[in-house]
């Protein structure tokens, strides 16, 4: 089963901005991340999680920049590599990444351009935690990881 939803608005610039690790009912998300893309078109969405407690379950995405959210896999076929949406994801206890290599969260038809520099709100819904509002930094448009400017850990 996918999930999207329909949405407008536009992102914001913060400069001050140090958080990067979001969390609600024993689930972390860190480093959200996506690549920079011009309005009406998609990008994806990156992160890692960290569950402490019991599995959860991802159900679904939603953001004000994007008409519509899926939670999509890679694929690799004679086409070559794209994505396809997976619908709901199991999340073990431990440590789950969304990355470039595998699962994402694709934004389609953005309602604004992602400029690299760039952050906007995003509420990823889960079976048992509910929401958790995050915060996603806009990297380049052929990013491959989070850029660690700026802060340190």
């Amino acid at each position: 089963m996918s999930f999207s939803l329909a949405c407008s608005a536009q992102a914001e610039d913060h400069h001050d901005h140090d958080a990067h690790v979001f969390s609600a009912g024993g689930i972390e998300v860190i480093h959200p991340w996506a690549r920079a893309a011009a309005r009406g078109a998609d990008s994806l969405v990156f992160f890692e999680l960290h569950v402490e407690g019991e599995a959860d379950r991802l159900v679904s995405a939603r953001t004000s920049v994007a008409g519509e959210v899926h939670i999509v896999g890679l694929t690799v076929g004679a086409d070559g590599a794209g994505h396809r949406e997976v619908g709901e994801i199991d999340i073990p206890i431990g440590a789950f990444s969304f990355d470039p290599g595998g699962l994402a969260l694709e934004l389609r038809n953005l309602a604004i351009p992602l400029e690299q520099g760039t952050h906007f709100d995003l509420v990823l819904e889960f079976a048992e935690a509910g929401s958790v509002e995050i915060e996603v930094a806009v990297e380049a448009a052929g990013a491959t990881q989070h850029s660690h400017a700026g802060h340190s850990h």
